[in-house]
C-alpha cells in the first residue's frame, strides 16, 4: 500500500526516471524509489510488463545484486521500490580516474558475473549490463542495480537507447545478451574504449583473447553461461596477477575518497554493437515491434501492492543504481538494511620465367647456363611430384579418421514438476512461491513461459529463454503475493515451449475474511 512508504529527496537518475530516498514506514528501513515517468504510464501495457518483471526480480537473492521489493502507487505517481545502497557509481570512478588498475577491473567484472549467475538461475535476464548500473560500496563491494527495470526497457522498441549494448544477432533480453554486454564492459575497463568506439585491445595475450572471445561476432564462439565466463576470467586474473589478486584491489579507497564535481557520463541515444578491430562494422539493426506481444494484466482483485507489485521485502541487502556523478547514492526496493559505511606486407612470391625456344630454323638458343638451370628445376619438380604421390599413397592406406563427436541437441525430460509453497491454500497476506523443476539433456536454448489465470480475468503470460550448455536440470521460481480480504482461486501454469512441449500446473486458494 502507498501508505507504507515515505518519499524523500531525489538522489540521482535511474534508467527509467529520477530516484529518491525513502523509508519503509512499518520497519523504518531506508529504501530507494525510482519513479515511472508519466509518458510510460500511458504507453500500452508498460505498467503490466513492469509489474511482472518486478515480481520476477524480487525472487533474486544474491549479494551482488540490489534487491527489488515493490511496485507501488503513491498519489498519482508509480514507483519501483528497491534497496537503498550508498556508494560510488562506476561512471563516476571512470570519469575521475580515466582507467582502473587491472586488479580492480577483474574484481568488478568477476562480481558482475557472479551477480548474473544468481539472476540467470532465477530464469530471468538483467537486460542492460553497463557501467550505468554498477555501484561500488564504501567496503569495495560491487553491486548490480536496475534489475527488472532494465529488461522491460530493453524489450520495448520505443526505447532506442536500451539496452546500451546488444550482440550482433540482436534479440530480446537474454542470457547471451547479458554475457555479451559484460564483454563490452570488460573491454571498456581494460582499454578505455566505449562500446561505440572501434579499436584494438592491447595487453597480455591471455587478456586480449578473453575480451575477443566474449565479443565474438559468432554466438557459438562466445561464453554461454556466466559461470564459464567467470571461470575463464578468474584463470586469466590468477595468471596475470597471482593467486591473491582479489585482495590487491583498491576499490574501497576509490569509492570513499573525494572526487570533486564530475561531468555526467553521456549515454548514447541508441543501442550499439561493439565493433572489434579487424571486423567489419555490423549492418544497422532494424527495430521490429513484435506482432503478437505477450498479453498481461494486473493481478486479480486482491493482488499485489500495486498494479502488479511483487513479493514482500527481503531482508538481504544489495546495491542500487549509481548516481550519475560524484558521491552517488544508489537505491533499491524493499525494506532491507542499507549498506553502511602493424600491419605487415606479405612477401610476394617471385615468378620464374622460362626462356623461350627460338623459332624453328634460326632462333637463338638459350645460353648453356640457363639450360642447366632449366634441367635443375625440372628434376626438382619431378622430385616434388614423386613425394606427393608417395604421401597420397600413405594417406590412402591409413584408416579413416573418426567423425567428430557432435553435441547432443537439447532435450527436456518428462519429469517436469511444479510445486507451490507454503501450500495450495493460505490466508491473508500470503506470498505463494511456485517452483518449476525438471531434467535436461544436451545443449541448446530452453524457451518457457509462466501463465497465471483467475476467473473473469485475462491470463498473464511471461515468456523467457535460457541457454543450456550441457546436461543439467532447471529450477525456476515465480511468486504471487496476495493481500486484502477476498476469496480467490488462481491457476499458475509452467510451460516449456521448446525444444519440446511440457506443462505443469498448480491451483491456489486464497481465503481472507478480514
Amino acid at each position: 500500500m502507498s501508505g507504507d512508504y515515505i518519499v524523500g529527496a531525489v538522489i540521482g537518475e535511474g534508467l527509467m526516471g529520477p530516484r529518491s530516498t525513502g523509508r519503509y514506514r512499518p520497519s523504518g528501513h531506508p529504501v530507494s524509489l525510482e519513479e515511472v515517468p508519466a509518458r510510460l504510464l500511458s504507453g500500452g501495457d508498460f505498467v503490466e510488463r513492469l509489474a511482472l518483471a518486478s515480481r520476477q526480480a524480487a525472487t533474486v537473492a544474491d549479494s551482488n545484486v540490489a534487491a527489488v521489493y515493490d511496485l507501488v502507487r503513491i498519489g498519482q505517481r508509480l514507483y519501483v521500490v528497491t534497496e537503498l545502497v550508498r556508494g560510488r557509481s562506476l561512471p563516476a570512478l571512470l570519469g575521475a580516474d580515466g582507467s582502473l588498475p587491472l586488479s580492480a577491473v577483474m574484481l568488478i567484472v568477476d562480481a558482475v558475473l557472479a551477480g548474473l549467475e544468481g539472476i540467470h538461475r532465477a530464469g530471468i535476464a538483467h537486460g542492460d549490463v553497463s557501467p550505468d548500473v554498477i555501484v561500488i560500496t564504501p567496503a569495495g563491494a560491487v553491486r548490480i542495480t536496475e534489475l527488472g527495470v532494465a529488461a522491460v526497457l530493453a524489450a520495448d522498441p520505443a526505447m532506442p537507447g536500451s539496452p546500451a549494448v546488444e550482440p550482433p544477432e540482436g534479440g530480446a533480453p537474454s542470457v547471451a545478451a547479458d554475457l555479451y554486454a559484460t564483454g563490452a564492459l570488460l573491454r571498456e575497463l581494460v582499454s578505455g574504449m566505449r562500446p561505440e568506439e572501434s579499436g584494438e585491445v592491447r595487453g597480455p595475450e591471455t587478456l586480449v583473447r578473453l575480451v575477443n572471445r566474449s565479443l565474438a561476432g559468432v554466438p557459438e564462439v562466445r561464453f554461454t553461461t556466466a559461470t564459464d565466463f567467470r571461470l575463464e576470467l578468474e584463470t586469466v586474473a590468477t595468471q596475470l596477477l597471482g593467486p591473491g589478486w582479489r585482495v590487491q584491489s583498491d576499490l574501497a579507497a576509490r569509492a570513499t575518497r573525494s572526487l570533486g564535481p564530475q561531468p555526467p557520463r553521456s549515454r548514447l541515444g541508441h543501442t550499439v554493437t561493439v565493433s572489434l578491430a579487424g571486423e567489419p562494422p555490423p549492418p544497422p539493426a532494424l527495430s521490429v515491434t513484435p506482432a503478437d506481444p505477450p498479453s498481461g494484466n494486473p493481478p486479480p482483485a486482491a493482488p499485489l501492492t500495486d498494479p502488479g507489485t511483487a513479493t514482500a521485502p527481503t531482508a538481504e541487502s544489495r546495491p542500487l543504481n549509481p548516481a550519475p556523478a560524484g558521491d552517488a547514492v544508489a537505491a533499491q526496493p524493499g525494506p532491507a538494511t542499507p549498506f553502511d559505511p602493424e600491419p605487415f606486407a606479405a612477401p610476394v612470391g617471385s615468378q620464374l620465367s622460362e626462356p623461350g625456344a627460338g623459332s624453328p630454323g634460326g632462333g637463338a638458343r638459350p645460353p648453356r647456363r640457363r639450360r642447366r638451370r632449366r634441367w635443375i628445376w625440372l628434376l626438382a619438380g619431378l622430385v616434388v611430384v614423386a613425394a606427393g604421390v608417395a604421401a597420397g599413397a600413405v594417406v590412402l592406406l591409413q584408416p579413416p579418421a573418426a567423425a567428430p563427436t557432435r553435441a547432443h541437441p537439447l532435450e527436456v525430460g518428462d519429469d517436469v514438476r511444479l510445486a507451490v509453497q507454503p501450500g495450495s491454500t493460505a490466508g491473508c497476506g500470503t506470498t505463494f512461491t511456485f517452483t518449476a523443476t525438471g531434467s535436461l539433456r544436451g545443449s541448446g536454448t530452453l524457451s518457457y513461459q509462466w501463465v497465471r489465470s483467475t476467473a473473469g480475468e485475462s491470463p498473464t503470460v511471461t515468456k523467457l529463454s535460457v541457454t543450456i550448455s550441457s546436461d543439467s536440470s532447471f529450477r525456476f521460481t515465480t511468486p504471487i503475493k496476495l493481500t486484502g480480504p477476498g476469496h480467490i482461486d488462481a491457476t499458475v501454469t509452467f510451460q516449456v515451449l521448446s525444444p519440446e512441449a511440457r506443462t505443469a500446473s498448480q491451483t491456489i486458494h486464497y481465503i481472507c475474511t478480514h
